[in-house]
C-alpha cells in the first residue's frame, strides 16, 4: 500500500489501496480509502461507481459510528445510481443493528424511501419508510423535514389515498421558508411540482418554473433533471404533450453535466410513453424492448418500457399473445406507479376482451385498477381506462356499476 502511494504524479489510486489494506488486515484504512473514492465519484456526477464504493465501505467498516455515516452518504447517493437489493440490504442493516442518532436516523430513512420508491421496493414500502422518518427530522432538523414531506407528497395508484399526499404537501409548504441548503431546495422543489403535477392540480405550471434557477452543484443539477423528467411523465400522462416535449429538453440539458443511470433511464421511458402517445410508433416496440432489457434491474422503468413493448405489439405488430404478456408483466412489476402503467395495461387488455367478445373477462381485467382508483380517490389518473371500463361494465350487464363509475 505505501508503495502505491509514492509511485506515480498523480493522486493516489484509492480503491487499489483499499484493497490492499483490507488484505493486509487494516480494514478502517481500507474503508477510508474506499469513502475518499467515493465522495470524489460523486463529486463528479459518477453516481454508479460511488453507490458501488460506500456499499462495500460499509460492509468493510468495523465502526458503527462510521458505517452509520457511511450508509447516509450511500442512501443519498443511490438514488442516482441503480440500486439493488443488495444496496437496501447494506442500509437497512445499518438502521436495525448500528441505532443511529435521530437525526441521521431520519436522513437515511429519508434517503432509502426514494431509493425504494424509484428503483427496488414498493409505494406503501417506500411512503411508511418515508412516515417513520418524519417524526424524528420535525424534531432534529425541520429542513430536512421539508423534504421528507415533498417525498411523501408525491401519489401513487399503489400507495395512500391522495388526500393523505395533498396534506405532507401542505406540510411540507409552511416549512419551505426554513430552507437554506440549496440541494435541499432542489430536491423539495422538483418534488413539489412533481406532486402537484401528478394530482392535477393548476399550481404545478408555476411550481415548475421554480426549478429554472441556475444550479450550483452536481447534486443539486441532478435534482433539477430529475424533476424536469418526472414532470414530462407527469404531463404526458395528463394529454400535454407539448409541456412534455419542453421538459424533456430541459432534462437532457441537465443530463449532459452528471452520470446517473436511473436519470438517464428514466428519461428514456419518458421519450417511450410520449411517443406512443404521440402516434409516433415506427421503431417504438424495438426502442422500447431496448429499454426493457437495459434496465432490467430498475422495477418501474423496466414496467414503462414493457408497456410500450405491449402497446405496440398489440396496436402496431398485431401479436395479440405477445402484447397480453408484456401487459401483464408491466402492471405485476411496477413498484411506484404514478397512475400510468395500470391503468394503460388494464385498458389496452380489456380492448382485447371487448374485440373478442368477452365483456366478463374485461370487466376482470379492469377490475383491479378501478379498486385502486377508489382507494387512492386518485380519479385523475382514470383517463386511461375509464372509457374502456364502463364499455365492459356496460355490455356485461353490470349497468348499476357503470352508473356509479360516471357518477
Amino acid at each position: 500500500a505505501r508503495a502505491l502511494r509514492r509511485c506515480g504524479d498523480g493522486p493516489p489510486p484509492l480503491v487499489d489501496l483499499a484493497r490492499l489494506h483490507i488484505l493486509g488486515g487494516e480494514a478502517v484504512q481500507g474503508v477510508r480509502c474506499l469513502v475518499v473514492a467515493a465522495d470524489r465519484a460523486a463529486a463528479a456526477g459518477d453516481y454508479a461507481t460511488a453507490t458501488a464504493l460506500y456499499t462495500r465501505a460499509v460492509a468493510e467498516d468495523p465502526r458503527a459510528a462510521s458505517r452509520v455515516r457511511t450508509a447516509g452518504r450511500l442512501a443519498r447517493t443511490a438514488q442516482l445510481a441503480r440500486a439493488g437489493d443488495h444496496v437496501v440490504a447494506a442500509v437497512r442493516r445499518v438502521l436495525d443493528e448500528d441505532d443511529p442518532p435521530p437525526r441521521l436516523r431520519g436522513e437515511i430513512r429519508l434517503h432509502l424511501s426514494v431509493v425504494l420508491r424509484n428503483q427496488s421496493g414498493g409505494a406503501l414500502d417506500s411512503l411508511n419508510e418515508v412516515a417513520r422518518a418524519i417524526p424524528d427530522l420535525e424534531a432534529s432538523d425541520p429542513q430536512t423535514a421539508a423534504r421528507a414531506m415533498a417525498v411523501a407528497a408525491i401519489p401513487s395508484i399503489k400507495g395512500w389515498p391522495v388526500e393523505r399526499h395533498r396534506f405532507w404537501l401542505r406540510r411540507g409548504e409552511a416549512l419551505t421558508g426554513r430552507i437554506t441548503d440549496p440541494v435541499a431546495r432542489a430536491a423539495v422543489a422538483a418534488n413539489r411540482a412533481t406532486a402537484l403535477m401528478l394530482l392535477g392540480e393548476p399550481g404545478a405550471w408555476a411550481a415548475a418554473e421554480e426549478l429554472r434557477g441556475p444550479a450550483t452543484t452536481v447534486m443539486e443539477a441532478a435534482h433539477h433533471t430529475r424533476g424536469w423528467t418526472n414532470l414530462a411523465h407527469a404531463a404526458t400522462a395528463l394529454g400535454y404533450g407539448a409541456r412534455a416535449h419542453e421538459f424533456l429538453g430541459r432534462a437532457a440539458a441537465g443530463l449532459a453535466g452528471t452520470s446517473s443511470p436511473y436519470l438517464e433511464g428514466l428519461t428514456q421511458t419518458a421519450r417511450l410513453v410520449l411517443a406512443w402517445h404521440e402516434g409516433r410508433w415506427h421503431g417504438l416496440h424495438a426502442a422500447a424492448d431496448r429499454t426493457a432489457r437495459l434496465y432490467a434491474e430498475i422495477p418501474d422503468l423496466t414496467a414503462e418500457a414493457m408497456l410500450v413493448r405491449g402497446l405496440t405489439a398489440l396496436h402496431v405488430l398485431g401479436d395479440v399473445s405477445r402484447a397480453r404478456l408484456d401487459l401483464a408483466e408491466a402492471a405485476r412489476v411496477t413498484r411506484y406507479d404514478t397512475g400510468v402503467i395500470l391503468t394503460a395495461s388494464a385498458a389496452a387488455t380489456a380492448r382485447v376482451h371487448l374485440e373478442a367478445g368477452r365483456p366478463g373477462q374485461a370487466c376482470e381485467a379492469v377490475a383491479e385498477t378501478l379498486n385502486r382508483l377508489e382507494l387512492t380517490g386518485g380519479w385523475v389518473w382514470a383517463g386511461e381506462v375509464a372509457p374502456t371500463a364502463l364499455t365492459a361494465l356496460c355490455e356485461s350487464g353490470q349497468t348499476e356499476r357503470a352508473r356509479r363509475l360516471v357518477a
